[in-house]
């Protein structure tokens, strides 16, 4: 017979299994426990919860009916009894999306709080669209296109928004049920709304050999040293810099050999030669267990909250190292009145090309902030919205009028880490990072073309299966080492 199994610490659902020879095993489900779980497995859980149980047992009975279990038909009949018997997956309607999309969430508070409002919107589009409160079983292809069509995002934001609701709907969706995003007809498949598609994307920034020694001068001492010489050495991921296993190093041979976290379940290795500034620092690290750097391991595995940490002590190294060295130019401002600012304002927002809402903020905090002098708490107090909205709408509209709005406009370490880090690409309306961990990967691409190596070998360093990846998203020589080339010979005619 086989029972389902929770165990601690573990993220999925496992079933203890008794095989044909009698013996019982444990095996992994790999269906993800969702929602929170109960003191016991036999007390009932939140929906969450209980949804992800009825997956874990489908997953079971087409285990044991593999297995050629001879219980196999009996315990898939008892599990259908059992749902017919009221403890069945019951349908979810648009309204309760929002608050289902946090249940799923396992970021922190901010991060739920995005989710759940990212949802909201969703779920207010389709009560509008369908007219009434349906069962998102109601909702098609068609329905989601609607609203696909009516965002105007960058690529990110959009992949991102269309992954939350893909996985909204398969975990919410009864089972046998297809949903809107598993069509099998390419015709039938969701589309990218064409503003979207033809939005423009930019790519990691190099570091030249002088900033990487600024970098390694600031950095020195930081519990994130070790990391930023290994990713410079190696052109290693952040995370399979912090996850490094003492199995993977070889420095007798002078090779790291390691299966990438983002290709593990392809198992498809990479080798990488041990440079001697990485030896150096893998010889100091001197840790006892499984991983090179334990510290690093642990913050990096304990969720996006480790993965913003690493981000942002990177990132005021290289503002140390290098804000002094790459001066960005800012546009003087315009100094104006208050009303005529104001005016200025209107005319600036009744031309952009975003949603009505957004536009009806700008306004709101224009008006309040310019002509009524409210400061961002009042502004807060009165309309509700975020000192984060506040702060950007007035930095939208600056940029965009060209005068000086806010009374008293900062530049300290965290505008200086934006402007230094980050760009905003032509046709979009959110920041892009462009000198960050993924930096140093590029650079140590860019850096081994240049010094003969051919792509070939460079994808068996990094593990890139195609080419074309590898030219068009990390390859960026600079024009110094263009003009260092040598003449072709028909532009020497």
């Amino acid at each position: 017979m086989a029972s389902l199994k929770l165990m601690k610490d573990r993220s999925t659902w496992h079933a203890n299994v008794t095989k044909l020879d009698g013996t019982r095993t444990v095996i992994n489900l790999k269906v993800p426990v969702r929602g929170i779980r109960p003191e016991s497995i036999k007390k009932p859980g939140n929906k969450a919860f209980e949804n992800s149980r009825i997956r874990a047992e489908e997953a079971l009975k087409k285990h044991l009916q593999s297995m050629e279990d001879p219980y196999a038909a009996i315990t898939a009949q008892k599990n259908i009894v059992r749902l017919k018997s009221g403890n069945v997956e019951k349908s979810v309607k648009l309204s309760e999306l929002p608050e289902l999309a946090r249940e799923l969430s396992d970021g922190s508070e901010a991060q739920k709080k995005a989710v759940e409002g990212r949802a909201k919107q969703f779920s207010v589009f389709m009560l509008e669209h369908k007219g009434k409160n349906v069962p998102i079983t109601n909702v098609g292809v068609k329905d989601i296109q609607a609203f696909y069509d009516s965002l105007r995002e960058s690529k990110s934001t959009f992949k991102r928004r269309v992954g939350e609701l893909r996985r909204l709907f398969r975990e919410y969706t009864p089972l046998g049920v297809r949903t809107p995003f598993d069509a099998k007809k390419k015709k039938d498949r969701l589309k990218i709304p064409d503003v979207i598609k033809a939005d423009k994307e930019l790519h990691r920034t190099p570091f030249t050999p002088d900033e990487l020694t600024r970098i390694f001068a600031a950095a020195k001492g930081s519990r994130i040293y070790p990391l930023i010489v290994l990713a410079a050495g190696t052109g290693l991921r952040k995370g399979d810099l912090c996850t490094l296993e003492w199995k993977s190093v070889d420095l007798k041979a002078g090779m790291l050999r390691i299966t990438p976290r983002k290709t593990e379940k392809h198992g498809k290795e990479v080798t990488i030669p041990i440079a001697p500034s990485v030896e150096q620092v893998l010889r100091k690290a001197n840790s006892v267990g499984k991983y090179v750097f334990p510290d690093m391991a642990k913050l990096y595995l304990s969720g996006n909250t480790g993965e913003q940490t690493l981000r942002r002590e990177l990132k005021s190294i290289l503002v140390l190292a290098l804000d002094g060295g790459e001066k960005k130019e800012v546009p003087a401002l315009e100094k104006m009145a208050p009303a005529y600012a104001y005016v200025r304002c209107v005319e600036f927002i009744d031309g952009l090309s975003t949603t009505e809402k957004r536009k009806e903020r700008f306004k709101d905090v224009a008006r309040l902030y310019l002509l009524e002098s409210y400061t961002y708490k009042r502004i807060h107090e009165k309309m509700g919205y975020s000192k984060s909205q506040i702060s950007e709408a007035l930095q939208v509209l600056e940029e965009g009028t060209g005068v000086q709005l806010r009374r008293n406009p900062k530049g300290g370490t965290k505008t200086k880490i934006q402007n230094l880090t980050t760009r905003i690409p032509e046709g979009r309306r959110y920041r892009q990072s462009v000198r960050d961990w993924h930096s140093f990967r590029t650079t140590w691409i860019t850096e081994a073309l240049k010094s003969g190596w051919s792509v070939a070998d460079v994808q068996k360093v990094t593990g890139h299966a195609e080419t074309a990846i590898v030219l068009e998203n990390y390859f960026r020589p600079g024009e110094a080492h263009l003009k260092s080339l040598p003449i072709p010979a028909s532009a020497s005619i």
